[in-house]
């Protein structure tokens, strides 16, 4: 597992331990959102309006299953300290201002995925499914 995998991995654990200082976040697909054109909602509680502060960076990545390990499909990373306000949407594969990207974004083919967003005292996830047709089926968990 290479260190990018490792720390999503990481990044993906710690939503369910994250304590203390957390603060208010939430991450979800915006509805309307397809494989083509998937808009993730980033702010304080679902569907909010109230950016989340300190956002550091988001990872989408396939599933892991017993068969297949998890796999970076995209990220971004702040290019310096954690980014205050946070983009209240991100658009799969279009890098918001403040962040940068190592590489692009691969297609997102049917199959199940998980996002998150992470920061200082912020650990927010979605898990979404790609279908056949294009359309996506999410499923919050994590906010």
């Amino acid at each position: 597992m290479g260190l990018r995998q490792t720390i999503a991995s990481c990044a993906i654990i710690a939503i369910g331990s994250t304590a203390g200082c957390r603060l208010r976040s939430s991450i979800w697909v915006v509805r309307g959102s397809n494989s083509d054109r998937l808009v993730l909602g980033i702010a304080e509680e679902p569907d909010g309006r109230t950016p989340a502060d300190n956002l550091q960076s988001l990872y989408v990545t396939r599933c892991p299953s017993s068969a297949k390990p998890r796999t970076i499909v995209w990220e971004v990373i702040a290019l310096d300290a954690p980014v205050r306000p946070a983009p209240l949407e991100v658009t799969y594969g279009v890098v918001p201002g403040g962040f940068s990207s190592p590489a692009g974004a691969l297609p997102l083919t049917p199959g199940c995925y998980e996002v998150v967003a992470i920061g200082t005292g912020i650990a927010a996830g979605v898990q979404f499914v790609v279908r056949q047709d294009g359309a996506i089926n999410p499923s919050q968990r994590g906010s």
